[in-house]
């Protein structure tokens, strides 16, 4: 019997990581904008831009999780964003980074592709996938789209917006989902019930 009940505690232990074990997707999306400049274009013909240096940039909109978003970087540590076969320096980066309520936790968005769909002497669009971290929750996949518009008044400084959401996809980036566990609890009761069988024949 003492073998039955160790490994009853077993099997309880199990259940309760394969709830403890999984945290909270993040779910909500941000919006920024901003002012940029074109690397080496020529005149205002975006199409010939290697590159679009970042020069300000504002929340316009927060909700979810990431409600009350302040004190964000953008394109950092270089503040560019490459474009025009170049656009591919953004995967592996870490986008932006803002923080919620006035003290960590911070959020972070990484980028894992991008795709240039609009090539306009006026515009540029960039979408792609990517994810959100903060320490307590899964780091949860998402999509995002950045926009650049040319300047209609000559001289005036030309604007950006960003879109980026995590209810698109809402799955959280567990290797497994879990499965670990589940297979390890299924062995535990095999054994339990071969340790049973065993009991009885003794």
């Amino acid at each position: 019997m003492k073998l039955i009940k160790t490994l009853g505690l077993t099997l309880a232990a199990v259940g309760m990581m394969s709830v403890t074990a999984k945290a909270l997707p993040i779910v909500g999306s941000i919006s920024f904008s901003g002012n940029y400049s074109p690397i080496g274009a020529t005149g205002s013909d975006l199409t010939t831009a290697t590159a679009m240096a970042i020069n300000t940039i504002l929340v316009v909109s927060a909700d979810g999780d990431l409600t009350g978003a302040e004190a964000w970087t953008f394109a950092q540590p270089t503040g560019t964003v490459g474009v025009n076969g170049n656009e591919g320096s953004l995967v592996g980066t870490e986008l932006w980074k803002v923080t919620v309520g006035g003290v960590p936790p911070v959020f972070q968005f990484f980028v894992q592709s991008v795709l240039q769909i609009t090539t306009h002497p006026q515009s540029i669009g960039l979408i792609g996938t990517g994810y959100m971290t903060r320490n307590g929750l899964d780091a949860t996949d998402g999509q995002w789209q950045l926009n650049f518009g040319a300047s209609s008044v000559p001289g005036s400084p030309a604007s950006f917006s960003w879109q980026a959401s995590t209810a698109v996809f809402g799955v959280e980036r567990t290797p497994d989902g879990g499965g670990t566990l589940i297979l390890l609890g299924s062995s535990l009761v095999g054994l339990f019930g071969i340790a049973r069988k065993s009991l009885r024949i003794a």
